[in-house]
């Protein structure tokens, strides 16, 4: 069924044409999120580190892991970077060490501000390669605190 999935993303060059054959044919959910999901990254730049690139992509897709590790690994069938897959098949992406929760007791204020200092905070786990902890990250969560004595 996977090679299904991939193989006919190949026949659609654009999101659209996926809707119109489902109107005529039956395409399942996940064939359908599939496809579009290869559709949406198949012109990525995998750069140097193709690992790497996939494991940035299961941090950045929304949805259930399994189900967006199973696009990913469609995703480089498609490409043709089938070494790839083995490895990224073992790897699990490592909890987000920081929560909203311990950013406000922190001092960070709630709101866009709040919001912005946990993409900031995700952005830098991930160039560090997931590997930075909670203590790590708050370093970088100082601009983004209520400094004393200002109002806002």
């Amino acid at each position: 069924m996977s090679q299904t999935r991939s193989c006919s993303s190949i026949l659609f060059r654009i999101s659209f044409q996926i809707y119109e054959v489902r109107k005529r044919l039956k395409i399942s959910n996940v064939e359908l999120s599939t496809g579009l999901f290869i559709i949406r990254h198949r012109d990525d730049d995998f750069g140097e580190d193709k690992l790497l690139h996939c494991q940035i992509l299961l941090c950045d897709t929304s949805g259930k892991g399994s189900k967006s590790k199973d696009q990913i690994i469609e995703l480089l069938k498609y490409v043709g970077y089938s070494d790839v897959i083995e490895e990224f098949k073992l790897w699990d992406l490592p909890r987000f060490p920081v929560s909203g929760v311990t950013l406000l007791q922190a001092g960070v204020p709630k709101g866009p501000q709040l919001a912005k200092c946990l993409d900031t905070l995700r952005e830098k786990w991930k160039e560090s390669r997931f590997t930075h902890g909670e203590e790590e990250l708050l370093v970088f969560a100082e601009d983004f605190k209520v400094k004393s004595g200002t109002s806002k």
